[in-house]
């Protein structure tokens, strides 16, 4: 009997053969870019964010001087004009790497843009694409919408925390300690990377470490002995960006532990704000 199915010549199964190895290649293509401006997108996040921590410094900087004007102390405005020098000159530089990562980024997704445009002219691979690019899409939105909700809870222990230091001095010198400690523990282990030490620096900057984290350790199982008592839902992970920010110190000498707590109010409202484009 007649097969009356219709049936494939050696040319279409050679044009059907391209076919899926194009559409593979492009699936690569595509997936390979897309990593490629993720990893631009996060390059110029970390410039953007260092440089609004320079632009708050700034700003902080200028107010010490105006201060410095008022009460009439030259050396203390000098020094911090000094100061202001350097951190606008690390402003200028950071500005010329973020336009860098930015102009970086902006090829990528018009590369991306382009090669999407071309292969659209094809109804299979454009089918194929728009699967992608919906499902990417529906994920990148359950990834947004569960960052946005994480920076929120955490945003909301943070407030519970600075209300319950502000009715206890032992919670402020606690955290104070923390952030303090944390602060000098970047600087010494950054220091102790120096492959020009010395035996005898190495053991001092190494004893230092060990002190400093034995300081930590005690601000620590203080501050979380009262937090258990109090059933706060708060874990040392909720502080690690809050113990990381900058600590500038207040008039009595003492880390500013409001200037710590919106700083990092900010830059949690800034992931959040991330999450949203």
């Amino acid at each position: 009997m007649a097969d009356n199915g219709y049936k494939h010549t050696k040319e279409d199964k050679k044009r059907i053969a391209e076919k899926d190895a194009n559409l593979s290649n492009v699936n690569e293509e595509y997936k390979m870019l897309k990593v490629e401006i993720s990893k631009a997108k996060i390059e110029y996040i970390n410039v953007k964010d260092r440089l609004d921590d320079a632009s708050k410094d700034l700003k902080i900087l200028e107010l010490d001087l105006a201060r410095a004007s008022l009460m009439d102390d030259k050396d203390k405005a000098r020094a911090i004009k000094e100061e202001i020098t350097k951190v606008k000159a690390e402003i200028a530089k950071i500005q010329v790497q973020a336009k860098v990562k930015k102009e970086k980024m902006d090829y990528l997704k018009e590369s991306l843009n382009e090669k999407i445009q071309e292969l659209m002219e094809d109804p299979e691979i454009k089918q194929h694409l728009e699967y992608i690019i919906r499902s990417q899409k529906e994920r990148a939105i359950k990834k947004a919408r569960n960052g946005i909700e994480k920076s929120q809870a955490k945003r909301s222990k943070l407030r519970t925390l600075q209300d319950e230091a502000l009715k206890h001095t032992s919670l402020q010198n606690n955290l104070r300690g923390m952030i303090y400690a944390t602060s000098q523990l970047n600087k010494l282990e950054t220091a102790l990377k120096n492959p020009s030490l010395t035996p005898d620096q190495r053991a001092d900057i190494e004893d230092k470490i060990n002190a400093t984290k034995a300081k930590f350790e005690f601000n620590k199982d203080a501050l979380f002995a009262y937090v258990k008592k109090s059933n706060m839902d708060i874990e040392l992970s909720d502080l690690s960006g809050l113990l990381n920010q900058k600590p500038k110190m207040d008039k009595d000498g003492h880390v500013d532990l409001t200037l710590a707590f919106n700083k990092e109010f900010d830059d949690l409202k800034a992931q959040e704000n991330q999450c949203n484009k």
